[in-house]
C-alpha cells in the first residue's frame, strides 16, 4: 500500500475494497486524495442493492433490463426515477463504503457514468425512449442527492463526454455541483484511436474551462503504458 500511494496523484478504491486497505493508504499518506466509488445509474447482480434496484431498472417492452455493453451492469431508469434511485441504491451503497471508515480517511466520492450515455452502450439496443438531455439531468439529480447526504465529502465524476451533443458534454460540471472531474481516456480513446484535431480542441477547451472554474481535473489515459510513444503523444497535447 505505501508504494502504491507514493506513485499515484489520486486514488479511487473500487467496490469491494476493504476498510483496512483504505485506512492503510491514509496512514501511508495524509495528503493523497482518496475516493470511494459508486455508479450514478447502474447496478450489478453482485451489489447488495440489487434487490432494491429492481423496480427502478430501465426495462424493455419484454421486461428485460437494459444492460451496459462493456461491463454488463443494469441501467437505472434515471429519466423517470432519479430521486428514488439515489435513495434506494446510490446512497446505501456509499454508506456501506464510508461508514466503516474513521472520519477523514476518505475525502472524495468518485461517481461514475454521469451525464451522457452513448446509445451504443445499451444492450441489446438503445431504449426507444432514451433522451440524452433527460438522462443527463437525471444524473445531476443523483449528484445533488449525494451532495445532500454526504456534505463533508468532495465529489469527482467521470466525467467529460466529448461525444455528446453540445451542452451535455460536461458544461454543467462547472457549477458548484462537483469539485472534480475525471477525464478517462481523454486523448487515447477507449477504442484506442486518437481524436481528430477538432475533437481534441473541443475536449481540451472543456478541460480548460473546468480548470478555470476551479475544478480538479484528473486526466487518466487508462489504456496507455506510461512513457510509451502513445503516452508521450497524449501528454504532449498539454505542452504544445
Amino acid at each position: 500500500i505505501p508504494a502504491l500511494v507514493a506513485s499515484r496523484d489520486f486514488i479511487v478504491f473500487g467496490d469491494g475494497t476493504g476498510p483496512s486497505k483504505i485506512k492503510a493508504a491514509r496512514t501511508a499518506s495524509p495528503t493523497t486524495p482518496l475516493a470511494v466509488y459508486v455508479k450514478a445509474g447502474g447496478v450489478r447482480q453482485s451489489d447488495a442493492e440489487w434487490s432494491a434496484a429492481q423496480p427502478l431498472l430501465w426495462r424493455s417492452a419484454t421486461g428485460a433490463a437494459y444492460t451496459q455493453t462493456q461491463n454488463g451492469w443494469a441501467f437505472a431508469d434515471l429519466q423517470h426515477y432519479p430521486n428514488q434511485w439515489a435513495a434506494a441504491v446510490v446512497i446505501p451503497h456509499l454508506h456501506a463504503a464510508l461508514d466503516p471508515l474513521p472520519a477523514g480517511t476518505v475525502d472524495w466520492v468518485f461517481v461514475d457514468n454521469v451525464l451522457y450515455q452513448d446509445p451504443s452502450l445499451f444492450a441489446p439496443n438503445a431504449p426507444p425512449d432514451y433522451d440524452a438531455r433527460a438522462y443527463h439531468d437525471g444524473t445531476l439529480t443523483v449528484l445533488r442527492a449525494i451532495r445532500a447526504e454526504f456534505p463533508g465529502y468532495k465529489l469527482i465524476v467521470n466525467g467529460i463526454q466529448g461525444g455528446a451533443p453540445a451542452g451535455l458534454r460536461g458544461e454543467a460540471l462547472g457549477t458548484d455541483i462537483v469539485e472534480g472531474v475525471w477525464a478517462e481516456c481523454w486523448y487515447a480513446k477507449c477504442s484506442g484511436k486518437a481524436p481528430t484535431p477538432a475533437r481534441c480542441q473541443q475536449d481540451q477547451g472543456l478541460v480548460m474551462g473546468l480548470l478555470s472554474a476551479g475544478k480538479v481535473v484528473v486526466v487518466d489515459e487508462a489504456g496507455l503504458t506510461p512513457y510509451s510513444a502513445a503516452w508521450r503523444e497524449a501528454f504532449g497535447v498539454w505542452l504544445s
